[in-house]
């Protein structure tokens, strides 16, 4: 700290700011007292061109800042430090591409983009494979079933709580699906959706649950903006918009 409060002052010293204040955060997060980043961020906001710096440390600082933001779940911003940090590393850097990616997979995944199998297996991030997967399918069990699998190293990266609330998609692509069959048999009625349905579908994936749980599962995903429609609490039917009834998240994350 005596080190970076000579360098972060004004002249051609501060160009060095940037590389102390990056060996400062990989101490805060070794320690995990990544709360004492704020103060060494903050100077580094005060620069007027952030460019100045070098691209290794400008790569490292996004890097680190994105981890930030993704614990603070503000995904937006991660998206947004994380992608400069993949876009500006070196290219020959394959375990550095794999580092910024533990991350940034997890982040756009939240935003509603999936990643390619390709991209997974190129640098050995297989255990979101089943991840995407259940995205894609709108399976809950696989969902569950890969976040056990691969626990330990959800959470020592600390991404398994973003990863469980991918939950919501989930269901959401669920509900697309029993749509899209609805509407091949019935095009008239494909948008009266009875939850009993959907609860058959959830027994076919071995979850349990009643038409209360999943009334209230539907309501969030409402609220949430995941779903346009409403309910017809006496018939247990929920009716879905006719335009779009399913929102496409657009690179935001879930509302709050």
């Amino acid at each position: 700290m005596k080190v970076f409060g000579v360098l972060a002052g004004k002249g051609p010293k501060r160009v060095g700011a940037l590389y102390v204040t990056c060996q400062l955060f990989k101490i805060y997060f070794k320690l995990g007292t990544v709360h004492l980043c704020r103060s060494v961020i903050r100077s580094i906001e005060t620069v007027r061109d952030f460019e100045e710096f070098p691209k290794r440390d400008k790569v490292t600082y996004m890097y680190y800042t994105g981890r930030l933001d993704v614990f603070n779940e503000n995904f937006s911003a991660a998206d947004h430090k994380l992608s400069y940090a993949l876009t500006h590393c070196n290219p020959q850097s394959e375990a550095n591409i794999r580092m910024i990616l533990k991350y940034l997979i997890p982040v756009k995944l939240s935003i509603g983009i999936l990643p390619q199998d390709c991209l997974l297996q190129k640098y050995n991030l297989v255990e979101y494979r089943n991840v995407v997967l259940a995205l894609r399918r709108g399976d809950l069990r696989l969902l569950r079933t890969a976040l056990e699998e691969h626990e330990d190293r959800f959470l020592r990266s600390g991404v398994y709580l973003v990863l469980e609330k991918l939950e919501l998609q989930v269901y959401q692509r669920l509900l697309k699906k029993i749509y899209i069959i609805q509407k091949q048999r019935d095009p008239s009625r494909a948008h009266q959706m009875k939850l009993e349905v959907i609860v058959r579908a959830l027994k076919w994936l071995k979850i349990d649950m009643d038409l209360d749980e999943v009334e209230c599962i539907v309501a969030i995903l409402i609220y949430k903006n995941l779903v346009k429609g409403y309910f017809a609490h006496k018939s247990k039917v929920v009716v879905l918009s006719k335009q779009d009834p399913f929102p496409k998240l657009n690179g935001k994350p879930v509302s709050s």
